[in-house]
């Protein structure tokens, strides 16, 4: 499944351009975050498991796109709200996107976790955790802003994710509150090892893709396409998983 999936990845990055050129009626504009594995820029081609995914639902909805790589997931946001684009992924939903942008079905599952050194006893649990603890997160993103909404108090946001594991390391902070598959991939990038950490599960959040209002405006029965697409891969991927096909 991997390797169809990759080879499906490169035939479409040569098939589509990825570039931030002005809108046909006809072509999405999406603009992807720096979000490492989920979405990036390796070599020039952008990559990541959310570029896999959605270039695998726009084939079968016969969809022309163009991918825009954003600093962050504000920058993002942003670009929608001044129709510099049509939509961004991987994202999870919250209130501040919903009012510029629709949400989709889910794509896949995003795992928060708290992560420790492992020579650290502190725990999210513990009493004081909240008002006391240095945090850090991953800036602009969305669990960032559950950080705030929560009301923990020494929240530490980096605009570059591969600074957290050190940081961690070096007691500059107490805990680092991130997606997993980030997590694990800026540990690998910091040149340090997965078992020097310890991961409190916090929550699950579904991962999908928000398109504009404005977008939807003009372009009527999209997003029941663009979902009916989704679930029918997420479909074909069940059946795969479970030996099916």
């Amino acid at each position: 499944m991997r390797s169809i999936t990759t080879l499906l990845s490169i035939v479409l990055a040569l098939a589509i351009p990825c570039s931030s050129q002005a809108k046909t009626d006809n072509t999405l504009r999406l603009v992807i975050p720096l979000f490492k594995p989920y979405t990036y820029n390796e070599g020039g081609n952008l990559k990541g498991i959310g570029v896999e995914l959605v270039s695998q639902v726009m084939q079968s909805m016969g969809q022309h796109y163009t991918l825009t790589l954003a600093p962050n997931y504000g920058r993002a946001l942003s670009d929608i709200q001044h129709n510099k684009a049509d939509g961004f992924f991987l994202a999870s939903q919250n209130a501040e996107r919903d009012t510029s942008a629709v949400f989709s079905n889910p794509l896949t599952l995003n795992r928060w976790c708290w992560f420790f050194s492992n020579e650290s006893s502190i725990s999210s649990k513990h009493a004081g955790f909240k008002t006391g603890a240095k945090i850090g997160t991953f800036l602009h993103t969305n669990t960032h802003k559950w950080l705030v909404n929560k009301g923990y108090e020494k929240i530490k946001p980096v605009a570059k994710v591969t600074l957290l594991p050190k940081m961690l390391i070096r007691d500059r902070i107490q805990s680092i509150f991130l997606a997993e598959a980030v997590f694990e991939d800026s540990v690998k990038k910091s040149g340090l090892s997965i078992n020097q950490f310890r991961q409190e599960v916090e929550i699950a959040k579904p991962f999908g893709i928000y398109i504009s209002k404005e977008y939807l405006k003009h372009h009527t029965g999209f997003m029941s396409k663009l979902n009916n697409a989704i679930t029918q891969l997420s479909n074909l991927q069940n059946l795969s998983a479970t030996g099916l096909k």
